[in-house]
């Protein structure tokens, strides 16, 4: 299937013919000069598409991007999603680098398709099949991948994987000019991309030949990659006392559709409330484990209800359940639904000695 420059600048801009212009003057300038903008790579093989899933889950389904990203990679990938379409929205990056200007170019497409970007290695591809895969394993995306990943809607590293930006050189006649304007698209981009540009002054603090490996802590600080699970608890007024509540801090996806925890008293009752997206019409038995320790709470204690906006998922604790949650450091959760009603309706949280007082104070008037 052929790509053209023009259609490419619609998909990346969808704007004005003015702006289309203006997009693909930027693009051919940066797959001009930005060439040899990294640092020279080992010879390595071009990187290729196809889709692979764990199991027949959706969400365990991604498009597998392996290989040293060429001139030409983000047509190809372009090329492959308009064939094949993305399973289960997220693509899966395992690369040494490239050229600078096609991963930016890559960035942009997996933005515009709206893309979750994971850095992982999965097994390479056996001839004539496709990609089998198990949980991701640590992978590397570097130079010009890490400029591509950027274009995830969100993005996350799977357990062990490196990131890695370094500093840019030109050895062309007028380099000093050209690196400048270079220097200002590149800031450009991550700040369109949602990215702390202080990361670009990181990797120019390399040396030419030197790659900065971006910590896990700094890279969720620079918003390189997107927080995990919800926000600290916050209260608010509710009848005689207030309610304490927590909001997920990631967009939901399928099977993963719980957005707020609340916690309040209702009727003399410590109770909890998950919002989602939406909720069976039946009640089911609800897990919790507090610090690990496991217990089930019977389906009539559950109350399922759902509105045309979203579902709430009502449970009804025990007083010794409840003290124990406002004690516990690690929380997670889950009902017992199919998959075709949603599934688990799982969450995690992580508590703090504040969000424990919050939970406390939540629950104060039934305990």
């Amino acid at each position: 299937m052929s790509f053209s420059f023009n259609r490419f600048a619609t998909i990346v801009a969808g704007k004005s013919g003015t702006d289309k212009v203006a997009i693909m003057r930027v693009n051919r300038f940066l797959c001009a000069v930005l060439a040899a903008v990294a640092p020279v790579l080992a010879t390595a093989a071009p990187m290729v598409f196809d889709h692979g899933c764990i199991g027949n889950a959706v969400e365990g389904c991604y498009l597998v991007g392996v290989g040293e990203i060429s001139r030409d990679t983000p047509e190809e990938l372009a090329a492959f999603i308009d064939v094949q379409g993305v399973e289960g929205n997220q693509i899966l990056l395992d690369s040494n680098g490239g050229n600078l200007g096609a991963g930016i170019r890559m960035g942009r497409i997996i933005r515009e398709n709206d893309m979750t970007a994971i850095v992982g290695a999965v097994e390479p591809r056996k001839p004539g099949g496709r990609f089998p895969l198990d949980l991701p394993t640590a992978g590397t995306c570097a130079s010009a991948c890490a400029y591509a990943f950027l274009g995830g809607t969100t993005r996350r590293l799977a357990k062990g994987s490196k990131l890695g930006f370094h500093q840019f050189y030109m050895g062309v006649q007028g380099a000093s000019s050209s690196a400048q304007q270079v220097s200002g698209q590149l800031v450009s981009y991550l700040v369109e991309m949602g990215v702390d540009p202080r990361i670009f002054a990181k990797a120019s603090s390399q040396g030419a030949e030197s790659m900065y490996w971006v910590p896990e802590d700094e890279a969720e600080s620079f918003d390189l990659i997107t927080p995990y699970g919800y926000d600290d608890f916050f209260l608010e007024p509710y009848g005689k006392g207030v309610v304490a509540a927590a909001k997920r801090k990631t967009p939901t996806g399928p099977y993963d559709l719980v957005h707020q925890v609340t916690a309040y008293c209702r009727k003399g009752t410590a109770t909890l409330l998950f919002t989602a997206d939406f909720a069976p019409e039946r009640s089911s038995t609800f897990n919790l484990s507090l610090d690990g320790r496991k217990r089930v709470i019977n389906a009539a204690k559950v109350a399922s209800r759902r509105t045309d906006n979203a579902g709430y998922l009502e449970v009804r604790l025990s007083s010794k359940d409840a003290v124990d949650l406002t004690k516990a450091t690690l929380v997670e959760t889950y009902f017992d639904y199919s998959r075709a009603e949603g599934w688990g309706y799982g969450t995690r949280l992580e508590l703090n000695d504040m969000d424990r007082k919050m939970l406390d104070a939540a629950f104060r008037l039934c305990l």
